[in-house]
């Protein structure tokens, strides 16, 4: 019987689509509060259980590397900045350069991710741990922001449009020569020979 795996909701209820009806593709308008499926196993696993279509954030298994690599992350940059404080109307030397080894960092982790295959299994575990987790906050913008306002308050004017400037355009251009790295190796351009 043609059709008869399908069903379509219908102002009724869910009723067997007509014999001549096309299946659905994915390109296929439904309105609002529609549904359609195949098969059994593609309701089950879409629609009942929601595995498939649940967005990756809300995953614990996307958060627990996050949270391991955040953990890291924050901490590295805490030591550090306890270390060496920043002492206005000084330059803000730690913050800065760990802003730019993050950028570095994070344009080769992913770049080397990317080329390595799709964004699933490790490679997304990986991502998200060292890309999202350790990177994410390592790297930090509210200390940026706070040391460019000290700066400024200290009368600074100079060294603080110079910290917000540098921090941009050397944190670009680090996140370009780590995706640059990355590639190179990748396609053998990074081996002597």
């Amino acid at each position: 019987m043609a059709g008869a795996g399908r069903l379509t909701e219908a102002p009724g209820g869910a009723q067997p689509a007509p014999p001549d009806a096309k299946p659905p593709t994915a390109n296929t308008p439904r309105p609002w509060g529609a549904f359609a499926w195949e098969s059994a196993s593609e309701l089950c696993g879409q629609y009942i259980l929601g595995m498939a279509a649940r967005p990756l954030h809300l995953r614990p298994s996307a958060l627990i590397p996050i949270f391991v690599g955040g953990l890291l992350g924050t901490g590295a940059r805490y030591l550090l900045e306890k270390a060496y404080p920043f002492e206005p109307p000084g330059w803000p030397w730690t913050t800065f350069l760990i802003n730019l080894a993050g950028a570095f960092v994070l344009g080769v982790i992913l770049e080397a991710l990317v080329r390595m295959g799709d964004d699933s299994g490790w490679r997304q575990r990986a991502r998200l741990f060292a890309g999202t987790g350790f990177c994410g906050t390592f790297t930090t913008y509210s200390a940026f922001a706070l040391e460019s306002s000290l700066l400024f308050r200290h009368g600074n004017l100079a060294a603080g449009v110079g910290y917000m400037v540098a921090t941009v355009v050397a944190g670009g251009l680090l996140a370009w020569a780590g995706i640059s790295i990355a590639a190179a190796v990748h396609t053998g351009g990074g081996r002597r020979r």
